[in-house]
């Protein structure tokens, strides 16, 4: 008899013991921290979605670490080299190769398979805008394409109709109209980095292939240069886009933020498709889109078509699993999809896009700015196309040429110069 009321007590224990246990691994949370950039309507859209997720997982707390894109990039790479970066993190498509070059510092996504299914994205593009030396490193938010946006007020009143049959001789026609009926108006917005965008897409639409090429070898002549520079400067010096002194003040390519465009003085800014929705609620004159230019005789319409941006779940996470589920949620499931629409662009799954069109909650002119760009795109940039190096040797000579510092002879030869060394040093 006693030595069953010892078991019985034993058992009571234990029981005792497993029921704490249990009751504390309820309660234990795990938090993750998700940063990214964008507007309002992003960030709203995002807290909602949190929102729901750690309802459905009250285990499971997201911080949230959102802001503008100035200083993100130097801010993410001070916490990835000092090991405090979030779990989960939104980057630009052009910082992948650079961020992957510089430290392993993402979750290959296949190895997490079992937790974030990627069946509804398209196979191709997760491989050549996703993937570095074959590992999944993120997925896209959306899928993105340069377009025009048209001031169809200013473009009505200079004489100019809208059409989707524009090439680069055909804007300086138009930009001279402008001149001729207001010139303190200008046809085209154009930033010093907006006109790098514009250089890569004449290489490829001229050659069929970037500016430079996969072996990392120059992918243009120096004459090629020379062209594409004094096109910079006769677009300035005709007045059919806004002077650089001014343009300079918004080189970001923040469109809803840009006084330039939205004084309603040009009558056309580059933008992403992804942008459009925001732009268009700040603008307070009625805008359209049209196609980026394309010259007739174009090898490649070379259009560039990208990721919006690209989400990561950082390696050195305590909660790598966790992460991997929130992006499966946010990715796929319906409700996500429903609270977060297009707010980080053209939507990734045709999953996602058809139950957003189905529900009447993707922007018209979303669908039709994609339908203007992602079938003219003209394939995906290498890394060294992405290199923040090389884009920073761009940006000084076309800065140069735009302020007369430079002639295009003189920046041609600058550029090839600096660019062979750098390419060299990447080789190494």
């Amino acid at each position: 008899m006693k030595r069953l009321c010892k078991a019985l007590l034993l058992m009571s224990l234990v029981v005792q013991i497993l029921a704490c246990s249990i009751g504390f691994a309820a309660e234990k949370k795990t938090t993750l921290r998700f940063s990214w950039w964008g507007g309002t309507v992003r960030h709203k859209a995002t807290l909602d979605a949190i929102a729901l997720y750690s309802k459905k997982n009250p285990n499971v707390k997201i911080e949230a670490e959102y802001g503008g894109f100035d200083s993100y990039y130097e801010k993410l790479v001070t916490q990835l080299a000092g090991d405090t970066a979030p779990d989960i993190i939104q980057i630009d498509y052009k910082w992948i190769y650079d961020l992957a070059a510089q430290s392993d510092s993402f979750v290959d996504l296949r190895k997490v398979s079992k937790y974030v299914k990627t069946q509804n994205f398209e196979k191709k593009f997760l491989e050549e805008h996703c993937s570095v030396n074959a590992k999944l490193l993120g997925l896209p938010t959306g899928l993105n394409g340069r377009i025009l946006l048209a001031n169809t007020n200013l473009l009505k009143e200079a004489g100019i109709p809208l059409n989707n049959d524009w090439d680069w001789d055909k804007i300086l026609e138009a930009g001279k109209k402008v001149q001729n009926y207001d010139q303190n108006k200008h046809l085209f917005f154009i930033s010093t980095t907006g006109f790098f965008d514009i250089f890569k897409t004449m290489i490829r639409q001229k050659y069929n292939h970037n500016f430079i090429k996969d072996d990392n070898t120059i992918g243009f002549t120096k004459q090629d240069l020379v062209e594409v520079f004094t096109y910079y400067r006769k677009l300035i010096d005709t007045g059919v886009i806004v002077p650089p002194e001014r343009s300079a003040l918004y080189d970001s390519g923040v469109t809803d933020q840009n006084l330039e465009w939205l004084s309603g003085q040009c009558g056309f800014v580059t933008a992403w498709a992804s942008t459009l929705t925001t732009t268009k609620n700040a603008s307070k004159f009625p805008i359209n889109i049209t196609r980026y230019p394309i010259p007739k005789k174009a090898k490649s319409p070379g259009i560039l078509v990208n990721p919006a941006q690209i989400l990561c779940i950082n390696k050195k996470s305590q909660n790598i699993n966790e992460a991997a589920k929130f992006l499966n949620w946010f990715f796929n499931d319906k409700e996500a999809i429903l609270i977060l629409k297009d707010c980080r662009g053209i939507p990734p799954t045709k999953v996602a896009r058809d139950l957003l069109a189905d529900a009447d909650l993707m922007d018209k002119d979303v669908a039709k700015a994609a339908d203007l760009a992602i079938p003219y795109g003209g394939g995906p940039q290498n890394a060294s196309c992405y290199n923040r190096e090389i884009e920073a040797i761009g940006f000084s000579y076309i800065q140069q040429v735009g302020f007369k510092r430079l002639t295009p002879e003189e920046a041609a030869e600058g550029f090839v110069k600096d660019l062979k060394q750098k390419l060299a040093e990447i080789k190494k």
